[in-house]
């Protein structure tokens, strides 16, 4: 009796990891098939841009002003 539920115990867990490794294995395959499909298709016509549009670039902030003791101290 206790043999039979080891032997069934096991066959269980051989069942189990059979079956999650041919998942992935076949998930990984579908993945590799989408990316070969569309591998080399690119966008018809011109490419909307990636953000919204603004007239110019915004103004870059002034640089922090240098302490003076600090700029002397450089300076030797």
């Amino acid at each position: 009796m206790a043999g039979q539920k080891l032997l069934s115990a096991i066959i269980l867990l051989a069942l189990l990891v059979l079956g999650f490794t041919s998942s992935n294995t076949a998930n990984a395959r579908a993945v590799v098939e989408d990316k070969r499909r569309a591998f080399g298709k690119l966008p018809k016509g011109p490419v909307p841009p990636s953000g919204p549009s603004h007239g110019s670039t915004p103004d870059l902030p002034s640089p922090l002003p240098v302490h003076p003791s600090f700029v002397a101290h450089r300076v030797h």
